[in-house]
């Protein structure tokens, strides 16, 4: 045959419906043709029999490629001819010329060099002048490119915010000079009204002229002519009007701004309330004095505010924060709303043997003992068949607050899951997890609901053919617990108790109190001078145990649970909240309502205290060993905050071995009406290696929230 077409590479579109595509070249081999889907700029490669088949291999019109599963809407399938290059054919000495084969050979030769011309077409290069010695090779080429593609990026996110700031400075600029220009014509308005007044309640000027002022020249006046001039009120009125209304109480004339676009504001000073980040200001009512500090906190704003992932800037990196993408952290949480870390958010990993797992008939592949065995190379289900009334179920020996879920997948899906727990009524969803992105472990995390026995996953819609899935993990709630004595215990209202409040915090089975009445509190003091950051609180009844847990609250003297209706006595349904007090008297809310099924007497209670949180970002290579680290970071301070001691950062140049002194802490600039943005600079000449870490930790059980990092290194 003849090869007529240069075309070796085409595309599709996906719909969620069409499964065949025609292939507008010809190929020689199935082997030949290779196929990808391209989702949001990430491509999957597909693998021939496991996604795709195809027909018309040797033909010379082509043939098509019949995937095995439509692409998704918003998919695109790539598909094109790469032969192997390789030379099959063997000629025969003396035989008969094989003009067909040696057809083929050539149209398999004009093959592999189309497919080679579509790789150069994608290649960058050098004019065919450049000489030699500007010729970069290619390691030295990529990184050239990088730090320019890196500067780059960094000069449009710069230029992106700088520009959104400066619109929002003219904003303000503008609503502060219409407001002034208001304020002038009202001032005018006044003093017209003024004069107006001043004019019509003017005495006597004569007996003869009432009401009249008498103006007269000195001749007028020797003369004795002295009403000769006489203006009343109503001559002087419209004398008065044309004053005020003339250029003497222009904005000019007053000292104001004028509003739009204009350049009567040349300086911003003695401000009581400052402009915000938003505004186009600093959040002070003072000077920033270093300009990077500012280049940090609108860079930081926008790469949050359009949720941009962590990356490279040019001699530092941006850790923005938008996902819980920490993986060295301990004793935190992830808010997934807000985008940030807190302290009190600990977690553990929980122990699975595939005996606490089960499934729907439609879960196919099940092999729940692969699906906990801590490696993801080896199926533990498919979700093919599966519906949204399908689940893969997990039941706890003991209730336990779970606040995360990882699962890995071995290929790309856009399936979405339900994580749901079972209240004993009802299956209540805590989070959703999406599965989208290609192989590898997804993770959800979640502010924990309470302690619950039966958990599961639950397909969003149905999930279509799709990956294997490999492994599952789960993480409950985890923070210290906090001792309570006999001393700091008290009671409120009335309770039918077995022996006394002492028996609640002992930790053992036996019974304390099996009624209560609506309003009745379990009281804690821990004294003067001394309080506790609690976030979590558990009853433990003879057949139930309940858990509450918050964040948030900080650290507070009193606290205490609070029965919102009456338990026992007949009444199966038990609630109850969580409230804290620093003087004993005015009392906040810290967890939501807890309400649930309980005929049974409560043997004991334990609480738990806020903890701290280290959080370490992912190692930065750097090209050589850095002079100096500079750290910045957004903070939140709900508790009173002393830096250097509550709140403290170090870093590492070899990958968080061996670690510098604590920096000192100082705060920039006010990043907006919850966070700052703080900084630390450290010498690092003491240090060794290229593998840079900053640590950032809270101290003292203050309550602290971390929302953004940034490091940069000279």
């Amino acid at each position: 045959m003849t090869l007529s077409t240069q075309t070796s590479k085409t595309s599709f579109s996906g719909n969620g419906v069409t499964c065949v595509f025609p292939l507008p070249f010809p190929f020689a081999r199935d082997a030949d043709i290779r196929a990808l889907l391209l989702d949001g700029g990430l491509e999957t490669p597909l693998a021939l029999g496991t996604h795709y088949t195809l027909t018309g291999a040797g033909g010379a019109s082509g043939g098509s490629l019949s995937m095995l599963a439509p692409p998704a809407t918003g998919r695109t399938l790539v598909i094109w001819r790469a032969p192997a290059i390789v030379q099959e054919v063997d000629y025969v000495e003396n035989s008969a010329f094989p003009a067909e084969t040696h057809e083929a050979a050539l149209d398999l030769l004009t093959m592999i060099c189309q497919s080679l011309q579509e790789q150069v077409d994608r290649a960058v290069l050098y004019p065919v002048s450049t000489p030699a010695e500007d010729i970069l090779d290619s390691a030295e080429f990529l990184e050239a490119t990088t730090a320019n593609r890196a500067a780059a990026q960094l000069a449009q996110v710069g230029a992106e915010a700088a520009q959104a700031a400066a619109q929002a400075a003219r904003d303000a600029a503008q609503d502060h000079a219409a407001g002034a220009a208001q304020s002038a014509a009202a001032a005018a308005q006044s003093a017209q009204e003024a004069a107006q007044t001043v004019t019509n309640g003017m005495p006597d000027a004569s007996l003869a002229t009432k009401g009249a002022v008498l103006l007269a020249s000195a001749a007028e006046v020797a003369a004795g002519t002295d009403a000769a001039k006489a203006v009343t009120p109503a001559a002087l009125k419209p004398a008065l009007d044309a004053k005020l209304d003339a250029s003497d109480f222009t904005l000019a004339t007053l000292g104001a701004a004028a509003s739009g676009a204009n350049s009567d504001i040349t300086e911003i000073s003695g401000l009581t309330t400052p402009l915000s980040v938003a505004q186009g200001g600093t959040g002070r009512t003072t000077a920033v004095s270093d300009s990077s500090a500012l280049s940090v906190m609108y860079t930081l704003l926008y790469c949050r505010s359009q949720s941009r992932a962590s990356g490279p800037v040019p001699y530092g990196y941006l850790f923005p924060l938008i996902t819980d993408e920490l993986a060295t952290k301990t004793g935190a949480g992830y808010d997934s709303t807000a985008k940030c870390y807190y302290n009190g958010g600990g977690t553990a990993a929980v122990t699975l043997t595939s005996g606490l797992l089960s499934k729907s008939t439609n879960i196919g592949d099940w092999n729940a003992a692969q699906l906990v065995d801590n490696g993801t190379g080896t199926t533990g289900f498919t979700a093919g068949s599966a519906g949204t009334s399908d689940y893969v179920q997990l039941t706890l020996g003991t209730a336990k607050n779970l606040v995360r879920l990882d699962l890995y997948v071995d290929g790309s899906t856009s399936a979405q899951w339900y994580v749901q727990y079972y209240n004993g009524s009802t299956w209540v969803t805590a989070a959703t997890i999406n599965m989208s992105g290609g192989a590898g472990w997804k993770t959800i995390s979640w502010t924990g609901p309470g302690a619950y026995t039966q958990w599961r996953i639950a397909p969003v819609s149905a999930p279509g053919a799709g990956p294997n899935y490999t492994e599952l993990k789960v993480y409950e709630f985890s923070t210290g617990s906090v001792t309570v004595t006999a001393a700091q215990s008290s009671s409120t209202g009335s309770f039918t108790f077995y022996t006394d409040i002492d028996d609640l915090w002992d930790g053992d089975t036996a019974s304390c109190f099996y009624t209560a009445s609506s309003g009745a509190t379990v009281n804690i003091d821990f004294g003067a001078g001394s309080a506790q950051a609690l976030n979590k609180w558990t009853v433990v009844h003879s057949g139930t145990t309940r858990i509450a847990t918050w964040t948030g609250a900080g650290a507070h003297r009193y606290w205490r649970l609070r029965f919102t209706s009456e338990m026992g006595n007949g009444v199966v349904t038990v609630a109850w909240i969580i409230e804290y007090s620093d003087d004993g008297t005015a009392w906040t809310a810290a967890s939501t309502a807890q309400s649930y099924t309980a005929n049974s007497v409560v043997v004991s209670c334990a609480v738990e205290a806020q903890g701290d949180m280290t959080l370490i970002p992912a190692a930065v290579t750097a090209g050589a060993h850095p002079d100096s680290m500079t750290v910045r970071f957004l903070h939140k301070a709900i508790d009173a905050v002393t830096y250097g001691t509550d709140l403290k950062l170090r870093v590492s140049t070899d990958g968080g071995t061996t670690w510098s002194d604590y920096g000192s802490i100082a705060k920039l600039c006010s990043y907006d009406a919850d966070y700052d943005l703080l900084e630390a600079t450290f010498d690092t000449l003491a240090l060794t290696g290229v593998s840079l870490k900053p640590e950032v930790s809270t101290a003292n059980t203050k309550s602290q929230k971390v929302a953004g990092i940034a490091i940069s290194y000279t």
